[in-house]
């Protein structure tokens, strides 16, 4: 059927039906479908969803740079709508892209974006999801106490509204554990850095 509406320039109708191929593609991996679906439903005009598929797909198959340009476009055509949530999704994800390219300052830039919008409108779901990506960020510079601060964050949310079966994300149980983990780590790297105390 989308074949058919792009063939018969059907702009509508190619959306929807790339829209709801391309969620169900990247559920299953088909990350190099899904980048051509895209493709084909954007020869009708920009669509936000399109390209914010396609830059999900690009991202995933090692095309980083290709993967920004998309993202950076639906966020112009989110904004224009003022459709919070795909903004705050669409910056989630360019962080994303960032963490991949090892750019974890601006990687933390989009996310506190996110997690600006995502508390303005009281997305608490996405609030818990974008204070795991930043802790998860600050793990990978060092910041364990910046980390550590974030995780708690995310499971007092979890624990407040029981996000954990909300969200497809690590539950309340997975996010305990790696913040008990990092606790454990803080504490270790206090110990190593000041020798002359008895644990």
């Amino acid at each position: 059927m989308h074949r058919l509406a792009v063939a018969g320039r059907q702009a509508d109708i190619a959306q929807d039906c790339g829209t709801r191929l391309g969620w169900a593609w990247l559920s299953w991996s088909r990350f190099g479908d899904v980048e051509s679906l895209a493709t084909s439903t954007l020869t009708l005009g920009s669509h936000a969803t399109a390209l914010y598929q396609r830059g999900w797909a690009r991202r995933l198959i090692g095309r980083p740079q290709a993967a920004l340009q998309d993202y950076q476009h639906a966020l112009d055509l989110h904004r224009q709508a003022g459709d919070l949530i795909g903004e705050s999704d669409t910056l989630s994800n360019i962080g994303m892209v960032h963490i991949g390219s090892g750019n974890h300052r601006q990687a933390l830039d989009y996310f506190r974006q996110t997690l600006f919008i995502i508390q303005e409108i009281g997305y608490r779901a996405g609030e818990s999801v974008t204070r795991y990506n930043i802790a998860m960020v600050h793990e990978m510079t060092g910041d364990l106490d910046q980390a550590v601060h974030e995780l708690e964050q995310v499971v007092e949310l979890e624990q407040v509204v029981e996000l954990d079966r909300q969200i497809g994300h690590p539950d309340l149980s997975t996010h305990t554990a790696v913040l008990d983990r990092m606790r454990r780590q803080r504490a270790e790297g206090q110990r190593a850095e000041s020798p002359g105390l008895t644990p």
